[in-house]
């Protein structure tokens, strides 16, 4: 379950199941579409409100997810300069103590980063 919160108040705005069946289970679709719903909303707004910079930090976390994501998979294919550059995008978007290290062990050491993440991703897998 994926519990969705008001940062300030931590009241709970939403909840959504997730499992494998659901529609919205893919999240390489869901995100990129969720994207594209929130800078329409950011469209509507007061661009000095307090909804807009909510929204325009969700944005930036989702499209740092995204890079994230496609540095994984340029990563897992071999492609230590594709990984570095959507690693950076990633770390501009919204800096993070989790991207940081892998972004200085692809400029410093590629295939030993690339080993430790997958290494990593099958740690979580199990």
């Amino acid at each position: 379950m994926v519990v969705a919160r008001w940062p300030t108040s931590g009241r709970v705005l939403g909840k959504r199941r997730v499992h494998s069946e659901s529609l919205t289970y893919n999240q390489d679709v869901i995100i990129p579409h969720a994207i594209n719903a929130l800078r329409r909303l950011l469209e509507i707004l007061d661009p000095a409100g307090r909804e807009a910079v909510l929204v325009r930090r969700e944005i930036a976390l989702a499209e740092s997810k995204v890079s994230v994501k496609q540095g994984r998979d340029q990563l897992a294919m071999g492609d230590y300069t594709g990984a570095e550059k959507a690693f950076a995008k990633a770390y501009a978007a919204v800096p993070s103590r989790k991207v940081a290290p892998a972004l200085m062990g692809l400029r410093w050491f590629p295939r030993l980063t690339r080993r430790a993440i997958s290494r990593w991703d099958r740690h979580l897998a199990r």
